[in-house]
């Protein structure tokens, strides 16, 4: 029959003709269905787009429709649009994610001309970027404008199926609601539903166009139920035939029986636990601009996303093509459908707009048994009133096949908006330092709260250095996307000089260690807080941020080649069924009368001290473990100094989170900062489980002759004689500065607000530390950089170019912004007169969130400043 996809004539024109079928004398060629930007149309074009398909009808085909009822049915248009066939406008359509179709009988001729105006959302009255319900794309790049999905040709009876809502229950009942167009009231048909199972019909039911039930109901005997593990789908088919039994139209659609629910903090798919581990899809691909993968894309995405332990994507603030979601159902990947409201600006316009697109959105969606969460909106603020998000909570709960739904993912709580909850489960988005993650959860999962299933909706994200010189290889120069339009947010971001920063910084020659470096701690920050989530019974589920690196994040797991950043078997570790995570003992102290909570840091020890560890397991496997075998080893560079073999004695059922073992050893005596690796395996129904936890041991560090000093006052270390002298300060004052012009050697510790200029920036996220050859260095980093030495040392506090060009200084730990690629300094030192100084913004005293909350708390707090005191000491002049 008629193909509409491929090459149609094109034309840009202002915004002014969008109202107007004429169109100028130029045309160009452009392809159906992609987006006009990814075609070498200026995305900041805010004009309209007009699209023109000349086609003709042989007498054949011509024949073949006489008594046919005609349709054109557009998958997806960005945003706005007016169609006309053969000079007479035919349907005019607002909105990016719902398919419609417009009936053409009377229209059709043998020689046709069909026209497509477009506008895209952006700056232009006819479609606001904010009013649009473009989602989160804009922001991510640009909006996208065009036939950006497939249009079809379709013939149909004048009596024919217009539309099927399967509602399903496990137990294998299905209920249907079949709308069929009776154009000729006096004709009579009969319809056939059936279910099939492969060749097989397992189900069937049949009745008169005189008497259409409202719903037909069918059920088939000990159903086989859809999930990830086994991903069993049956088809639909639904059967119009005229009183001669003659077909007239044929419905089909793949479906499949499963069960969402909750059951306190579980979510229960088929009544057994699941625990949902997602990644964040913002629909970002460089190639089309629109979130138009092909089969293959899509494919290698579930795949070896499902290879890395996850079992879940969210498409945040978009919809995919249809074909994303009939893979996910046969390729066994759960789904969570964000819908595309994020900064709305909310009229009355908006709300009707919204109503009308949402009930379009699930009708279309809502037989994929994938597709089990559902949320309204991102982030939503007060802009979004409750009457509004109930509508709409509504209209979606009505026309999906079950599922979870939430009104407001990231929770008005945060944002700003409705207190009020409309939704199956909380759901937060918690993007900070790993030291604050205990807080956050502690106190938005009080007790008190009603006891329901909590998801981070989006959270764990970590920028790693992009590679520039590979993508300038790959694309002839810097790639396209780094010069993000002004259309949308404006982010601080400034990856488009990346490469000129970083060989201003005299960084260039050292990429591949900062790619390689940055992607090791990614990997730690992640591993530490999958881990900590995965100890909280409370915790239901999570989406990390996010799959692939974007224009305005690094922090895929993906790069932009679509390359991996990390191995398949550590992200196993710590995003399986099974994971096995570290928990510690607390402390203590009666301070001032009373018992107080003491945060010590977990990751690093005095030499000889016990060192004791609990092992959690959180299990949701589909099967429960029986008896399983546990073995514990500690190694000291490969050499085993403790090992433990543990059997189980009782079964752990899938949704168990709890403690399973402890472990306790004795830190080895050492002479210098060393990394110890513990490793715990348990065997579980013939397959191993397997983790691993990195913990620091340091000498014993006497800072005794370190006097504890006044928060604004000065400590002094070996001051026989003035030349010798050697200071610890908090502040930087001229009489400190002349101490050093004339030969001493001061450290400055600067407090959070400080006598020197500061920026406040995460240690974790959004950076990688770069460490110079310095004997402080080589004395405290004997391995180079480890994420745990860190944990307690760490601050949001850095100096910037200011301090170094006011001083001489050089940089002995430094800062590299992964996003703006701005180098910022945590430990600097600077030869002034006959002096040093040496000025640090580290923490020794620790203090954020769950960090040790003194020195005396903090070994590596303590070894750090004894080695820059010593070397300040032995510094001869």
């Amino acid at each position: 029959m008629i193909d509409l996809n491929g090459y149609w004539d094109f034309q840009v024109s202002p915004l002014g003709k969008f109202y107007s079928k004429v169109v100028g004398p130029f045309w160009e060629k452009i392809i159906v269905p992609a987006s006009w930007e990814s075609q070498g149309i200026d995305v900041n074009i805010d004009g309209v787009g007009t699209y023109r398909k000349i086609f003709t009808i042989d007498d054949e085909e011509w024949e073949e429709m006489r008594g046919k009822r005609k349709f054109l049915r557009f998958n997806g248009v960005s945003a706005y649009c007016k169609v006309w066939l053969n000079g007479q406008l035919i349907e005019e359509h607002k909105g990016i994610w719902d398919p419609f179709t417009v009936e053409i009988t009377g229209l059709l001729r043998k020689e046709n001309e069909l026209l497509v105006k477009v506008i895209k959302p952006g700056r232009s009255r006819y479609m606001p970027l904010r009013e649009s319900l473009a989602g989160f794309l804009p922001d991510v790049y640009a909006p996208f404008g065009g036939i950006w999905q497939s249009v079809e040709f379709l013939l149909k009876n004048y009596f024919f199926i217009e539309e099927v809502i399967i509602k399903t229950e496990k137990n294998g009942r299905v209920s249907l609601m079949v709308d069929v167009d009776t154009h000729n009231m006096h004709a009579r048909a009969d319809l056939t539903a059936e279910i099939l199972d492969g060749e097989d019909i397992v189900a069937s039911q049949s009745c008169s166009s005189e008497d259409f039930p409202e719903r037909l109901n069918l059920s088939i005997k000990d159903p086989k139920l859809w999930s990830p593990e086994e991903p069993h789908l049956y088809l639909l088919r639904v059967r119009l035939f005229n009183k001669d039994g003659e077909l007239l139209d044929e419905y089909r659609t793949h479906f499949g029986f499963r069960d969402v629910t909750c059951n306190g903090y579980e979510i229960l798919l088929n009544g057994s636990p699941v625990y949902p581990r997602g990644i964040l899809h913002w629909g970002w691909y460089p190639e089309s601009i629109s979130p138009h993968p092909d089969r293959e894309t899509i494919l290698r995405e579930i795949r070896e996303l499902k290879s890395m332990g996850f079992n879940l994507i969210k498409f945040c603030l978009f919809v995919p093509p249809r074909e994303y979601f009939e893979l996910a159902d046969r390729e066994g990947i759960l789904i969570w459908q964000e819908l595309p409201m994020w900064l709305p600006e909310v009229t009355e316009i908006f709300k009707r707009d919204a109503l009308k697109q949402y009930r379009n959105i699930t009708k279309n969606l809502h037989n994929h048994p994938s597709i089990v969460i559902w949320t309204l909106g991102c982030e939503l603020n007060k802009e979004v009133d409750e009457e509004f998000i109930r509508k709409l909570f509504d209209e979606v709960k009505s026309n999906i096949n079950g599922g979870l739904i939430k009104d407001n993912s990231g929770s008005g709580e945060c944002y700003g908006g409705l207190l009020k909850d409309y939704g199956d489960f909380y759901d937060y988005h918690f993007y900070t330092e790993p030291y604050f993650y205990r807080d956050l959860i502690d106190r938005f999962g009080s007790s008190w709260r009603e006891k329901k299933p909590w998801l981070f909706g989006e959270f764990c994200d970590y920028d790693t250095v992009r590679d520039i010189v590979k993508l300038r290889e790959r694309y002839g120069g810097d790639p396209f996307y780094l010069d993000k339009p002004k259309v949308g947010i404006e982010w601080p971001v400034d990856y488009r000089n990346q490469y000129v920063k970083l060989e201003g910084e005299g960084l260039l020659n050292r990429l591949d260690d900062l790619v390689k470096s940055s992607k090791e701690k990614a990997f730690s920050y992640r591993k530490m807080v999958l881990e900590l989530v995965r100890s909280y019974e409370r915790i239901s589920g999570y989406v990390i941020t996010g799959i692939r690196d974007t224009p305005i994040t690094t922090s895929g797991i993906f790069d932009d080649l679509m390359e991996k950043k990390f191995s398949e078997d550590d992200l196993l570790k710590i995003n399986g069924d099974t994971v096995l995570s570290p928990g510690w003992d607390n402390k203590r102290g009666w301070i001032n009368g009373g018992d107080r909570l003491i945060e010590w840091d977990r990751f690093s020890y005095p030499a000889g001290s016990l060192v004791r560890i609990h092992l959690i397991l959180s299990h949701y496997g589909v099967e429960k473990i029986k008896r399983p075998k546990l073995k514990c080893l500690v190694r000291d560079r490969g050499r085993v100094i403790f090992s433990k073999e543990s059997k189980i004695r009782k079964s752990i059922p899938t949704g168990y989170v709890g403690e399973i073992d402890v472990i306790e050893f004795k830190a080895p005596r050492v002479v210098q900062p060393k990394r110890i690796k513990i490793e715990a395996s348990l065997e579980a129904n013939g397959r191993l489980v397997e983790n691993y936890w990195y913990i620091w041991v340091y000498p014993n560090t006497d800072i005794g002759d370190i006097e504890i000093f006044d928060p604004r006052g000065i400590i002094r270390f070996n001051t026989e004689e003035p030349e010798e002298k050697v200071f610890v300060s908090t502040v930087l004052n001229k009489d400190i500065l002349r101490a050093v012009s004339r030969g001493a050697r001061v450290l400055y510790i600067q407090p959070e607000d400080g006598d020197l200029p500061v920026s406040c920036k995460p240690f974790f996220r959004e950076s990688i530390q770069i460490l110079s050859e310095h004997p402080v260095i080589k004395r405290f980093c004997p391995e180079g950089l480890s994420m745990e030495q860190w944990y307690s040392l760490a601050t949001d506090r850095v100096f910037g170019k200011e301090v170094i060009k006011e001083y001489d200084a050089r940089g002995i730990i430094s800062r590299l912004d992964t996003r703006t690629y701005v180098l910022d300094y945590y430990l600097i030192e600077a030869n002034l007169g006959n002096g040093i100084l040496m000025a640090t913004t580290l923490r020794f005293n620790g203090g954020l969130g769950d960090q040790a909350e003194s020195i005396e708390y903090n070994p590596a707090g303590r070894y750090l400043l004894k080695s820059i005191v010593k070397y300040l000491a032995r510094l001869n002049h």
